[in-house]
């Protein structure tokens, strides 16, 4: 069963919700938070969240997750600056810093691209109570999954409320959040890792949440050419630091997290770009989740 939460209802984001057909009371369901990947957006045009809802809305939200969890889709706005801080990229659709970090989101005239994060935080209770509502329970933590745009959304909600998640698997993300402050005498500022947050997690706590990450081998999208981070003028540090490639970043990561003692997996996908196929996608994080979730 597929119910849409129009803004106001859930949280400040509308969303599509995914209960399972057959739900038993007894078994308390976990909820997977489906992050969709960038919409398309005319910089011409006054921003329009109703516009954005209705294209979100036409795409499939079928996935081979629906009948094990409670999916939750979050549709996220996107807007590049805003009326008073036009400078500012308030992106809701991959928790930029402008929409994150506290010196920034303070200033933001419209609350729905400040603090996206707790927006889905938001989602993820109300969509529990509406499975209790419903006469199930669900689960306490909750899987994060994502593809591109989509997988740095999942990264950072993850980085910043690890309380939260149990499992969380990125797709052709680009770019990733190290749990860390610093990394070999660099410090990593949000999006890239947890210096500037507010009261940061523990690096420990984001560790003990087992990570997938898939790659096409042929993965040639790199979100730092797009400067959605306002890291142009640090990209060959963080090239070096962090990889040159979407696949060099992955395995990067991923080692970083084994690192730190993290139950993490990258695998890359042969003759596949930046776009995976979804079913099979959806197999493999199946397969990883079994014994996990």
């Amino acid at each position: 069963m597929t119910t849409y939460y129009p803004p106001g209802k859930l949280s400040r984001f509308a969303a599509i919700v995914s209960f399972p057909k057959t739900m038993r009371p007894g078994d308390p369901l976990p909820i997977l938070v489906h992050f969709h990947g960038t919409t398309s957006l005319d910089l011409t045009a006054p921003f329009d969240y109703q516009t954005q809802i209705d294209g979100l809305r036409s795409r499939s939200h079928k996935t081979l997750f629906d009948e094990l969890f409670i999916v939750v889709h979050p549709l996220r706005p996107r807007r590049t600056g805003s009326d008073t801080y036009p400078e500012y990229m308030h992106d809701s659709q991959s928790f930029t810093k402008e929409s994150v970090l506290p010196e920034f989101a303070s200033r933001t005239a419209d609350p729905l691209f400040a603090r996206p994060d707790e927006h889905v935080a938001e989602l993820i209770a109300g969509a529990a109570r509406e499975a209790w509502m419903r006469g199930v329970r669900a689960q306490d933590r909750v899987v994060v999954v994502g593809g591109s745009a989509g997988a740095m959304a999942a990264n950072r909600f993850a980085l910043l409320h690890p309380e939260c998640v149990c499992a969380s698997a990125l797709i052709s993300g680009g770019v990733y959040s190290y749990p860390l402050r610093e990394f070999d005498g660099v410090e990593l500022t949000y999006p890239f890792g947890l210096a500037g947050v507010l009261n940061p997690p523990a690096t420990e706590t984001i560790a003990k949440i087992p990570h997938l990450v898939l790659v096409g081998a042929d993965d040639r999208n790199d979100p730092l050419l797009y400067d959605l981070h306002g890291s142009e003028h640090l990209a060959d540090q963080l090239n070096a630091l962090i990889g040159t490639d979407p696949v060099d970043r992955a395995r990067r990561f991923v080692a970083c997290l084994r690192g730190l003692g993290c139950d993490a997996t990258c695998e890359t996908v042969p003759g596949a770009g930046h776009i995976l196929d979804r079913e099979a996608v959806h197999q493999t994080i199946l397969r990883w989740l079994g014994g996990r979730v």
